[in-house]
């Protein structure tokens, strides 16, 4: 099958945490990272509001800048965020999707965008930039 064009294949993976303490830390990444999912989500709506033209990667890897210190995300999450909005944003084919909320009973399952150097999995335990997460 030469000249076949293959989308690469992803990998994964979901893990149940074991501690109390990471299982807390971990819900404040879900948290920023829906904060951050909101925002890009307003700017969206915001500019398709103005014109035809949507906002586009760049502009939001732009504003969103500064923002991993305040959130204590690392950038690279961030800039995945953006990416897996703008992907989701294409699919439906509207500026604006659903906000994700954080507390409450209708809360969204939280969630966070590891990078290959964000974590690292040895046995029962992974390491999320230095942290150790029992697994």
């Amino acid at each position: 099958m030469a000249g076949t064009d293959q989308e690469p294949a992803y990998l994964t993976f979901s893990f149940r945490v074991k501690d109390a303490t990471s299982g807390k830390h971990l819900v404040r990444l879900s948290n920023a990272v829906n904060t951050t999912w909101n925002y890009v989500n307003e700017v969206s709506e915001r500019s398709a509001r103005r014109g035809p033209k949507w906002v586009t990667k760049k502009q939001l890897r732009d504003l969103t800048k500064g923002a991993s210190k305040e959130l204590a995300l690392p950038s690279q999450v961030i800039q995945e965020i953006i990416d897996e909005f703008l992907t989701k944003r294409k699919e439906v084919g509207r500026p604006r999707l659903r906000w994700r909320v954080s507390r409450g009973a209708r809360r969204s399952l939280g969630w966070i965008p590891f990078t290959n150097q964000d974590v690292e999995i040895s046995g029962s335990i992974a390491l999320f930039r230095g942290r150790k997460i029992p697994l």
